[in-house]
This record gives structure tokens, C-alpha cells and sequence, in this order.
């Protein structure tokens, strides 16, 4: 029974901790993306599967942004964003609350090391400061182009999947090149990119942090920037409900170089006619005369206006009216 007691505690633990850090309109919108925000409010049709609504009609879930509190007055059934979890993946509070903890970085442990979560956030403004030489071109090509292909060689469906539900097909994607590794797999793309490089070269990129860890834990759809054909930038984005913020760029290195081919790929505008006066009269001549050269519309004839006498001729007999005689 102390046992039990002691597990509760610590799930009213985490549910606490949960509710201060989460935000809610991340958390809602990610299963709800078409919702509408009016104030401190939300308003969009329920996604909760247990629900079995047809998608249609007008938007039956509400939610308090300040409070996390939802309602469907359809189902007239509402609760906290955890319950919202439960609905949401048919499971229980304990394991609701022990997912949600894990999405946030939430250990609820004392006494133990910090879990990856915490380990993996970025540096500080204070440790950005340090002296780190930017890396050239091409060994930041070749740290992205090894980074994604070792995140490449894993399971991609959980992200074609998060894609999928946002009108993105899987031959887009392979297209622009997005890559997405699953959590599972973060310390084995952790320990292959240790392998592969330094782990000065791999700060300097602004892949890993002072920690020693990859900082790509919650931000796993990695989206690449191509310049002629060559990976040197890339963004990365969260698939979890409630985690802020939802995109992630690296510590430095790559944006620098990603801006220095652009201009050599900018196309040149054309330069405008007539600056001067002279240059006016010049682009003047030069426009052909509209008028001659546009095509004449085809008209029907007009009737001739016939004489008076003619007309009055044609017209039908007017006919008098003659007085009432009694």
C-alpha cells in the first residue's frame, strides 16, 4: 500500500508539473490545426476518436486557453489536457501523464541525473558567447549531409506520417529532402555522429552542446536548405503537443554560409527604361503604337435613318378616338 501511495504521489507530481509548463494552444492545435482562436478561446471541430464525429457541421469542441480546460458540447464531455491525451490515445491517466511528462522533459526523479531532455536543451546565452571559429563551407556541407544521412537510415514513418496529416504527400517530402528520426533512436544518431567527427567540429556546426549531446531531442523533422546542391542549413521541427518552441535552428555556423551563394543566385532584375528625360523619350519610341497594330473589332452595321415621310409611311395607322356622343 506505501508503495501505491508512494506512485500516486509522484503521478500528482508530474500532473502538476505538466500543467505549469505546457502550453496549451501548442498542445490543442496540434490535433487541432483548422482551429479558430477568438480571444482566450478556441473553437474547432472534436478530434477525439471515442466521439465518432463526421467532420462535418459546425465546431463543437471549446477550449480555455487560460485554464487547458476543453468541452465538446456535442458529447457534453470535457476535461483537463491530460484527459484530453486519455481521449485522444485510448490510455490511461498514469500513462497520459508519464508520455506528457517525457514530451516536456519532465524526470519527477531527485537524486538521479538529468534525463536526455535536459541534457540535450541548447546552450545559454552565456555559453553561445564562447571563442568558436565558424566552420567553412565545406566541412558544413559535410556535417549536414552526414547528419541527415545517419537520421535518413531510420524509420521515417512516425514523421511521413505527421506530414501525411497536414496535406504533405511522401513524394513531396522526398523531394524537398526532410528527414525525421524517431526518439528511440537519439542516442544512436547521437553516437554515429561522434563517430564520424570531432566533437569540437560538431559545436562548432551547433549540432551538440556543452553537455556533449545532440540538441535535437524534441525537434526530430529536419527540413534542409540546398544551395547549388549542397546541404549547408538546416531547420528542425517538433511533432509533440505542448513543446515551445516548435522550430529549432542550430547555434551558429551554418546560417552564415547559407546567405553567402544566394546572391550569386539571385537573378538580376531588369533594368527599368527612362530614367531621364532623354531615356523617356528614347522608351517612347521604342513601344510600338498600340492603335495600329490592335485588331479592329467586327461590328454590325448600323440601319440608315430612313426620311420622315417614310417612316410616318411604315409605321402603323394611328387610330382616333371619337367622343362619347349620347
Amino acid at each position: 500500500m506505501e508503495r501505491d501511495g508512494g506512485a500516486t504521489d509522484r503521478l500528482r507530481e508530474l500532473r502538476d508539473e505538466i500543467k505549469r509548463r505546457i502550453d496549451y494552444r501548442a498542445f490543442y492545435t496540434h490535433y487541432c490545426p483548422d482551429a479558430r482562436q477568438t480571444g482566450p478561446r478556441l473553437q474547432s471541430l472534436c478530434p477525439i476518436p471515442a466521439h465518432a464525429h463526421s467532420g462535418k457541421g459546425h465546431p463543437s469542441l471549446s477550449v480555455d486557453l487560460q485554464q487547458g480546460l476543453f468541452n465538446c458540447f456535442s458529447r457534453d464531455e470535457g476535461g483537463d489536457a491530460i484527459t484530453f491525451y486519455e481521449l485522444m490515445h485510448g490510455v490511461t491517466f498514469a500513462r497520459a501523464v508519464r508520455e506528457l511528462a517525457r514530451e516536456l522533459g519532465i524526470t519527477g526523479r531527485k537524486g538521479r541525473r538529468p534525463s536526455l531532455a535536459s541534457a540535450s536543451a541548447p546552450d545559454a546565452e552565456a555559453a553561445v558567447g564562447e571563442s568558436f571559429e565558424p566552420l567553412d563551407a565545406e566541412q558544413m556541407s559535410e556535417v549536414c549531409s552526414r547528419f541527415l544521412e545517419v537520421c535518413r537510415a531510420e524509420d521515417q514513418l512516425e514523421g511521413f506520417n505527421y506530414l501525411a496529416r497536414r496535406g504533405i504527400d511522401a513524394a513531396t517530402v522526398r523531394r524537398a529532402g526532410v528527414v525525421y528520426f524517431p526518439r528511440r533512436a537519439y542516442r544512436r544518431v547521437m553516437r554515429r555522429m561522434r563517430e564520424g567527427f570531432a566533437l569540437e567540429t560538431l559545436r562548432r556546426g551547433g549540432l551538440f552542446n556543452r553537455r556533449e549531446h545532440l540538441t535535437f531531442y524534441h525537434h526530430r523533422l529536419l527540413f534542409p536548405f540546398f544551395v547549388e546542391g549542397r546541404s549547408l542549413y538546416l531547420q528542425a521541427r517538433t511533432t509533440a503537443a505542448g513543446v515551445e518552441p516548435r522550430w529549432r535552428l542550430p547555434r551558429r555556423g551554418l546560417h552564415g554560409h547559407a546567405h553567402a551563394p544566394r546572391a550569386r543566385l539571385q537573378r538580376r532584375r531588369p533594368r527599368r527604361r527612362g530614367g531621364t528625360k532623354g531615356g523617356l523619350a528614347r522608351a517612347a519610341r521604342t513601344i510600338p503604337d498600340r492603335r495600329r497594330s490592335r485588331p479592329r473589332r467586327c461590328r454590325t452595321p448600323r440601319r440608315r435613318a430612313l426620311p420622315r415621310t417614310v417612316r410616318r409611311a411604315q409605321s402603323p395607322p394611328r387610330h382616333r378616338q371619337t367622343p362619347f356622343r349620347r
